[in-house]
């Protein structure tokens, strides 16, 4: 339970629009309990409602030893980076069987306009079903889960759609899974490093990706490199289905 305190606060809240590459302003009230429900190393997590769209949602707020570390040009990088893999998730659901769907947590930056500095905050939606936070990448680790590995599976053909959708400028290297099928603070590689903020791995990256997912993914699959980066995203998703990557279960 949130257990707001009686004071709102005015905010002003910032939604990335991918389609059009700006950003929609709108403003709100909100109410912010009084502890935190989670923290991490870097950062502590605060529910507050939304009074106008009278929706809980999550303050992701810097702990004071490391508000530092984040800028508020940071904030808005992480933001614009997981909505446009948000979008990228709709799109690629269009070409993708249902046991490959994935999202990622709908975000906003807020500014707390009645606090010190007008500080700018990430905001998530609150996700009822959250589980121990995972990263997905191409990489299994030792103690990788059964569902772990199909979940890892899911998110490199999500990458492979993104790599060709951009002309192979970008790939989203890795995520965070908070929920079942529910993705976080993805982190991103392009080939001018100019997408994805001071964390984005660059061109090198972008190569170091692409050898990666051939090497794992040629020998899964049974081709060539040639074949495996000739594909469209429609052709690996389906051979990928065949072999029973997503589910565990070979047709």
């Amino acid at each position: 339970h949130v257990q707001p305190t009686d004071m709102t606060e005015q905010v002003e809240r910032l939604r990335f629009n991918s389609v059009s590459g700006t950003w929609d302003h709108s403003t709100s009230e909100i109410k912010v309990a009084r502890k935190q429900f989670a923290s991490g190393k870097t950062r502590g997590c605060i529910r507050f409602l939304d009074v106008q769209d009278n929706v809980i949602r999550v303050l992701k707020k810097a702990q004071q030893k490391h508000k530092h570390l984040e800028t508020t040009d940071d904030v808005h990088n992480g933001v614009q980076m997981q909505s446009l893999a948000g979008y990228c998730a709709t799109l690629f659901a269009s070409i993708a069987p249902e046991s490959c769907n994935l999202s990622f947590v709908d975000c906003w930056v807020y500014v707390l306009k009645q606090r010190p500095n007008q500080p700018s905050v990430r905001v998530e939606d609150f996700v009822q079903d959250m589980s121990e936070k995972k990263e997905v990448s191409l990489h299994d680790d030792r103690h990788a889960s059964p569902q772990d590995v199909l979940d890892n599976h899911k998110f490199a053909a999500f990458q492979f759609y993104t790599y060709v959708q951009s002309d192979r400028t970008l790939v989203f290297v890795s995520a965070s899974r908070v929920a079942p099928n529910k993705l976080s603070r993805p982190v991103v590689a392009s080939v001018d490093q100019t997408k994805g903020g001071k964390k984005d791995l660059g061109n090198d990256g972008l190569s170091r990706w692409a050898a990666e997912f051939s090497f794992k993914y040629c020998s899964l699959l049974g081709v060539s490199k040639e074949q495996l980066m000739a594909m469209d995203p429609v052709q690996l998703v389906q051979l990928m289905d065949d072999h029973g990557l997503f589910t565990g279960r070979r047709r």
